[in-house]
């Protein structure tokens, strides 16, 4: 069985990580409208806790735009928009795209190294940055990544251990990509992101698509591949072909049974995605009885 088949065992891809080299997963990142209304969307249906206020960002090469960020599940979720009065980067991603996950984010102990590996096999790297802090920032262009944006952010005191605010309640589950081929893709993790396979590629139970699940940095990515035109329900395929979009998606478990929740375009302020690869959702749920929608 071989890694273009997109299901069955798959042979492994040695890391090329320097030896010394450390990674683990920061956040997602969601490019919006309007960060005020995504922020209460996320407020009223879920147990959210505020990290940073909204503030506008450093001047960077990508230019500056607006941030705030909270804590879901014990993770952090980013949400970005343009700055007042300009049409920047994140006009830009949402005209194309819609409204959605922008990037995934990596914080690394050393970056240099990383950057290194990554251009002498290469993988495009783009927009280098350095702070007079010592903290440094790239990103791993979503053309070698299978349309997914990946930033890494060398942070000071790395060290030190992670801010992320643990909830005993609730967890974010993982992150879930839609490619074209899922070989290739946990192939590409596991050789630049030291990422390792914890569910082989498989065809689900209806038919509908092939998936499989890896740990990378510490979070779980899931890879969503069509399994052909003869699927009951090949929506992986349309997304890949540019017919449907990708939306965020939220799991909640109750007892036994489980909910799932899409939603609406409306509902969600419009956060989808069109890109043909790549195209995103994350996975949320919490223990029963814990908590109730805000």
């Amino acid at each position: 069985m071989t890694r273009n088949q997109g299901k069955g065992e798959l042979p492994r891809m040695t890391s090329i990580l320097p030896e010394g080299v450390e990674m683990r997963f920061d956040h997602v990142s969601i490019a919006v409208r309007s960060i005020d209304r995504a922020f209460d969307f996320f407020k009223r249906y879920f147990p959210i806790q505020e990290r940073s206020a909204k503030r506008l960002s450093e001047e960077q090469v990508s230019g500056t735009f607006n941030w705030r960020d909270f804590y879901l599940g014990g993770f952090v979720v980013e949400l970005i928009e343009d700055s007042a009065g300009q049409a920047g980067f994140v006009s830009r991603f949402i005209e194309k795209h819609g409204e959605g996950l922008h990037h995934l984010s990596i914080e690394v102990n050393h970056l240099g190294p990383v950057l290194a590996a990554l251009r002498a096999d290469g993988v495009r790297v783009v927009d280098e940055q350095s702070f007079p802090d010592g903290a440094m920032t790239a990103f791993v262009s979503p053309r070698a990544a299978f349309g997914t944006l990946i930033q890494f952010w060398q942070v000071p005191n790395f060290d030190q251990g992670h801010t992320h605010l643990k909830d005993e309640n609730s967890h974010f589950d993982h992150v879930s990509i839609a490619v074209r081929d899922i070989g290739r893709a946990m192939g590409f993790f596991e050789r630049y992101f030291a990422g390792r396979i914890a569910r082989a590629p498989h065809l689900n139970n209806r038919g509908d698509f092939i998936l499989g699940n890896m740990q990378v940095a510490g979070f779980k990515l899931e890879f969503l591949q069509s399994p052909g035109k003869s699927a009951p329900n090949d929506f992986v395929g349309r997304l890949s072909s540019g017919t449907a979009k990708g939306c965020i998606t939220s799991r909640w478990t109750c007892g036994t049974s489980t909910a799932r929740w899409r939603g609406s375009k409306t509902a969600a302020s419009g956060w989808w995605t069109k890109a043909p690869t790549g195209a995103a959702s994350a996975s949320f749920s919490s223990r029963p009885g814990r908590h109730s929608a805000r």
